[in-house]
């Protein structure tokens, strides 16, 4: 019997990296890495505080454009963007049997809500955790929790 051929998606609000498994014991294979400086609409060069611009009253006054949302949010939002295209592109290439993805909560959240069916029905398993940082070799030990590699 085939191993079942993995696709995993690390996201993180800065980071994304593409991942295959092709079965226990035989380790991952980085697909692809993309950090926030590869992508030229996505942009972490800034503070926390939701955007302001001047108001056109007589007083010049401050305002929110939008109180319910920071840059921050609106980059990682971005960041999900590019993650589900890069995740879609290469699950059409074919061959894959399921996908894995794992996150902070705010970036698993996003993710979730905006899978396309198609993506989220080969969903085998998700984790609310940050892995786009650790090293290759390590990962199927953070991972084993939800799947073997």
């Amino acid at each position: 019997m085939k191993a079942p051929r993995t696709l995993i998606l690390l996201a993180a609000a800065r980071d994304l990296r593409l991942l295959r498994g092709d079965g226990v014991g035989k380790g991952l294979e980085e697909l692809a890495h993309l950090t926030w400086e590869d992508l030229p609409d996505v942009d972490f060069e800034f503070s926390d505080r939701a955007p302001r611009e001047r108001g056109g009253g007589l007083g010049g006054s401050l305002h929110t454009i939008d109180p319910r949302q920071t840059e921050r949010e609106k980059e990682r939002g971005r960041m999900v963007g590019h993650a589900i295209r890069v995740l879609g592109e290469e699950w059409a290439k074919g061959g894959y049997d399921r996908i894995v993805t794992s996150a902070p909560d705010k970036m698993l959240g996003l993710l979730r809500n905006a899978l396309p069916k198609e993506l989220a029905d080969n969903m085998a398993a998700d984790m609310d955790k940050d892995l786009v940082k650790i090293p290759l070799h390590d990962l199927p030990k953070h991972l084993a929790a939800v799947i073997k590699f």
